[in-house]
């Protein structure tokens, strides 16, 4: 019985895998959800989310580096975040430290300055404490956002 549930969660995984990058704790979820959905018992529910992430990290449809790279290009290029909003957003989805300190490193250094000189440059208008605040939430370092603002 158990078997066919993991067999079953797993090939729904793998479609769930091949359609976007997605990291351990995402698919843990989904499987959860999953069987959860199909009334299995909830205390197999956790065992089956364990098989089920171990199988698709065995095949490479979960790989967390992959992830931590995918996750950190896409949130600096599309939603304009810095290195601290995305590492502390990798960490809260459990995904290790070498691989957040990675994909930290392969961001290109020219696109993660032109971001911040866009985000500076829709609040031209503000003080420079207002400006500084922003792109500190948006996960900046103080650092880098006041040597842009002196130039």
């Amino acid at each position: 019985m158990e078997r066919d549930i993991i067999q079953e969660m797993t090939a729904r995984g793998e479609r769930y895998c091949a359609g976007a990058e997605h990291c351990a704790q995402d698919v843990r979820e989904k499987v959860r959800q999953w069987c959860l959905e199909e009334s299995h018992v909830e205390g197999v529910v956790k065992e089956v989310a364990e098989a089920v992430v171990e199988r698709l990290m065995e095949t490479g449809y979960i790989d967390e580096k992959r992830y931590a790279r995918a996750f950190a290009h896409d949130k600096l290029m599309y939603q304009g975040w810095g290195r601290v909003k995305i590492e502390a957003m990798l960490r809260a989805k459990d995904v290790p430290q070498a691989a957040i300190r990675e994909a930290l490193e392969s961001l290109d250094e020219e696109a993660y300055s032109a971001v911040l000189e866009r985000l500076i440059s829709k609040r031209r208008g503000d003080t420079e404490e207002r400006v500084m605040r922003f792109c500190m939430q948006r996960g900046f370092r103080y650092e880098e956002v006041k040597a842009l603002l002196r130039e």
